[in-house]
């Protein structure tokens, strides 16, 4: 199969689809609500009020590892949401990560008075760098093989790591401080082995009461484009940034679309022409919007505009967009950058059965992409390992996408 999708709706109809046919696969029963790739299988996650289960998929053989990860969800209460991928897995917990690869998963606790934070860990092919606090400071935590190293962002203010990302090069660190005397101070860090502040321009960030903080930054190839929210709250601005200055690409204001006034930034995903950035406003309403390297577009010409979106890929060709409503109705799109195509009946045309999924419920997937940053194997220190058997993969690795 060349370049395969795997697609899961929201009642667990799984299906194949290569750019042309759907193939349906099984059902996996509702409460389907994540599929991520590493490359050679998929990991699907389930969880509905039987409880969570978790499957691997190769194209060929469905594996359930339920019964070996679960009791290590409750021992160390991880959160199932926050998976990174390379050859292996990262699960996180306030207290502790579990590395998973196809053969065991690996437990190792954060060190001594240092809790993990929300914000996703991030992978540049030899460490994880993972957000945390100690003693309510932020902190970046270096983890391998084992091993963690511990990076503080400031020695006297409190504050938070909002959004770590790699561009191949360094970090960009997305954070805040704050204090009764000085308010709340936007910050952004470079790292790349030494921790280096950068200047941020009065002009394109506010400080002290109702300060601009950076909560999201993603590099598309040439520059990072960073979210900016008042106050963590509300949508205020979207920076560029080359390395060296900050340009403002929008500012909330006269001329904004209606819909973003009021909205949250979630996710920002880019090819190498533009940026698809997703957002849903305080009346539970999703927007895309398209950054084209010169301005924010609000996306209203997709099918179902307005509706959630569940996901939205990019597989180095075409974009898929899951779109889905409270109130009932949901869409499978292709979008190539000018136009949609709705593929919501070609998709529910290979079900043996109509599904509820597409009426009222999530569609969620992934392209099966090799990652160009590949983890190291091996793990040291004062690991705790279960054994999982699992199958032997028969796809063979792919390079590029």
């Amino acid at each position: 199969m060349q370049n395969p999708w795997l697609i899961v709706t929201s009642n667990g109809s799984m299906l194949t689809y290569n750019g042309s046919d759907f193939s349906y696969v099984t059902s996996l029963g509702e409460g389907t609500y994540a599929v991520e790739s590493n490359g050679r299988y998929w990991l699907i996650k389930k969880q509905n009020i039987k409880g969570t289960e978790f499957f691997i998929f190769n194209g060929t053989y469905l594996r359930n590892l339920t019964q070996k990860i679960l009791p290590l969800l409750k021992e160390h209460n991880l959160r199932i949401n926050h998976l990174k991928w390379g050859d292996e897995w990262l699960m996180t917990s306030s207290s502790a990560i579990v590395e998973l690869d196809e053969t065991r998963a690996m437990v190792q606790p954060a060190p001594a008075g240092v809790r993990l934070t929300d914000a996703e860990p991030s992978w540049n092919g030899n460490y994880w760098l993972i957000a945390g606090a100690k003693d309510g400071k932020p902190v970046l935590l270096k983890y391998i093989k084992g091993s963690w190293g511990v990076i503080p962002l400031t020695d006297e203010m409190k504050g938070r790591v909002m959004g770590i990302a790699w561009n191949g090069n360094y970090w960009l660190i997305c954070a805040y401080f704050y204090s009764k005397e000085t308010g709340v101070l936007p910050k952004i860090f470079k790292y790349d082995g030494t921790l280096v502040e950068i200047p941020l321009p009065e002009g394109v960030f506010k400080k002290g009461k109702s300060a601009d903080i950076p909560v999201i930054a993603t590099w598309n190839g040439n520059e990072w484009i960073i979210g900016v929210e008042r106050d963590g709250v509300l949508f205020e601005k979207l920076l560029r940034f080359d390395g060296r200055s900050f340009k403002i690409v929008h500012e909330v204001g006269e001329g904004t679309h209606p819909l973003l006034t009021d909205a949250r930034i979630g996710k920002i995903r880019c090819n190498s022409a533009y940026c698809l950035i997703y957002f849903q406003n305080m009346r539970e309403m999703g927007i895309l919007a398209k950054y084209d390297k010169n301005k924010l577009l609000v996306m209203d010409n997709i099918p179902g505009f307005t509706s959630l979106i569940s996901d939205y890929e990019w597989n180095g060709k075409y974009w898929l967009i899951g779109e889905y409503s409270l109130t009932g109705g949901a869409m499978l799109l292709r979008y190539n950058g000018t136009g949609f195509i709705n593929l919501t009946a070609l998709m529910v045309s290979v079900l043996p059965v109509a599904i509820r999924g597409t009426e009222s419920g999530r569609i969620v997937f992934s392209p099966l992409w090799e990652q160009d940053l590949k983890p190291s194997k091996g793990v040291c220190g004062p690991t705790t390992i279960v054994v999982i058997s699992l199958f032997t993969l028969v796809l063979r690795r792919r390079h590029g996408w």
